[in-house]
């Protein structure tokens, strides 16, 4: 049985690297299966990469006040912890890494609600250089010295391993086998989508967000390292990530959507990402998707619910001055380009990512508006639990700054990694129609398809 947390104290190395180092995500992929606990989150648009394998400590929650806990379980590991090293540098000393499902209620076949862990090893690469860093739980009561020389030599032989993975993960050779993809039960949605117009019609409901599941089957299993190198190649705009919580296998994907980047004492940004318009690969048409997009009054109308949501949140339960919202721009992904709203405030000293996860998820734009009449609807119609598809993934470190991410244009790969689960949704709205919402859905689809190399996803 694990000691309880009070009774041990974190030991924390940093050391910095000013010159190009490593790749995260080379040194994730090559530790990853060696830990089943990992995590990886990295944008190629700005440089900024972070990767944790191992567990020096790991826990789950449940129910409403799962962030809370979370915050809790960190605040008593951090508690004396004792950092070394170049602690000054980008991204040193301790950070937690976080996943949480779109629904805190627990169903069948979901991780659990929430789950948080303490890597062993972090390797972090931003535009000044790289920092590595490893931890430790040791008994409270014992000198943190006597520790400090195993700790070193564990950094010293991370770092050989981490500083030569420059692709060093080797490439599968195709055998001709072709994966599958197969709908949930497809013929659910076209009465799902019926009925929340209904819904909508009777004043019940403004919106509502309808996902639907796919099975993927690959019978010598899915080429992950390739999955997401493609990921964070073709997707420089989102953030790809991995997470894998030592229970099931490997969530990933790549979310255009950041529901709260955090700087304590500086400012909170949270970005509103709803309304869609397919890509053309025509360019005058395209353009012509970008101009519907804008002045759509279905689309303007899915956009300003998220909008007034996090306005809300951040209003009323964080209690943070806001500016006026600037207007709707258009993000512009290789497969859709979406209205984008991003919202900056100013943000205390003392305020925690994960008081502002508890405040914001889910928004309108995954779950629908009023959000608890929506996910009540969602329940009762969707016939697959989401478990982490549209939940929250993200890091934060001691001072409770960081990043939480929407998980969309996911998958959930089996330990074998044979089989994968795909979701892939859209927001029902007044105008909506079951062919227009379909043609978003599987122009979202893409994304993940594509990554595992399914025929015809393009």
């Amino acid at each position: 049985m694990r000691p309880p947390v009070q009774s041990l104290r974190l030991l924390s190395v940093s050391r910095f690297r000013p010159a190009v180092f490593a790749d995260p995500l080379e040194g994730f992929l090559l530790m990853r299966p060696r830990n089943p606990c990992h995590a990886y989150i990295g944008h190629a648009g700005t440089g900024v990469a972070l990767a944790g394998v191992g567990a020096v400590w790991r826990g789950s929650f449940c129910g409403p006040r799962r962030f809370g806990e979370m915050r809790d379980a960190s605040d008593a590991l951090l508690a004396g912890c004792h950092a070394l090293g170049d602690v000054g540098a980008p991204f040193a000393g301790p950070h937690f890494f976080a996943a949480c499902t779109f629904d805190g209620i627990p169903g069948r076949d979901m991780p659990a609600p929430a789950t948080l862990f303490l890597p062993r090893w972090q390797l972090v690469r931003s535009p000044g250089g790289a920092t590595v860093v490893a931890n430790l739980l040791v008994p409270r009561d014992g000198p943190p010295d006597a520790f400090l020389p195993g700790l070193e030599a564990s950094l010293d032989a991370f770092e050989a391993r981490a500083g030569g993975a420059h692709g060093g993960c080797a490439l599968r050779v195709p055998s001709g086998a072709a994966p599958t993809l197969t709908e949930h039960a497809p013929g659910w949605y076209p009465r799902a989508v019926a009925r929340v117009l209904g819904e909508i019609a009777s004043g019940r409901v403004q919106k509502v967000v309808l996902a639907r599941a796919w099975r993927a089957v690959h019978p010598e299993g899915f080429d992950f390292a390739h999955a997401l190198r493609f990921l964070c190649a073709r997707h420089p705009e989102s953030h790809a990530y991995a997470f894998g919580d030592g229970v099931r296998g490997t969530f990933f994907g790549a979310t255009p959507e950041c529901l709260a980047s955090l700087v304590p004492g500086s400012h909170l940004r949270t970005d509103a990402l709803a309304g869609t318009a397919p890509r053309d690969p025509d360019a005058t048409a395209d353009a012509r998707g970008v101009e519907f997009l804008l002045r759509d009054e279905k689309e303007r109308r899915e956009h300003a619910l998220v909008v007034l949501h996090l306005r809300h949140a951040l209003a009323r339960t964080l209690r943070l001055e806001l500016p006026a919202a600037p207007p709707p721009r258009v993000l512009t992904l290789p497969h859709l380009h979406h209205l984008h709203t991003p919202l900056c405030v100013p943000a205390p000293g003392t305020l925690h990512l994960c008081e502002v996860a508890a405040a914001l998820h889910p928004t309108p734009a995954t779950a629908g508006y009023p959000v608890p009449l929506a996910l009540r609807s969602i329940r009762e119609l969707e016939p697959v639990p989401r478990g982490l598809y549209a939940g929250g993934l993200g890091w934060f470190d001691a001072t409770g700054g960081g990043r939480f991410l929407v998980a969309l244009r996911s998958a959930q790969l089996s330990a074998d990694g044979r089989e994968a689960w795909l979701h892939a949704g859209s927001g029902i709205v007044e105008g909506s129609s079951f062919e227009r919402e379909g043609a978003e859905i599987h122009a979202k689809l893409r994304t993940l398809a594509g990554a595992l190399q399914i025929p015809g996803a393009g």
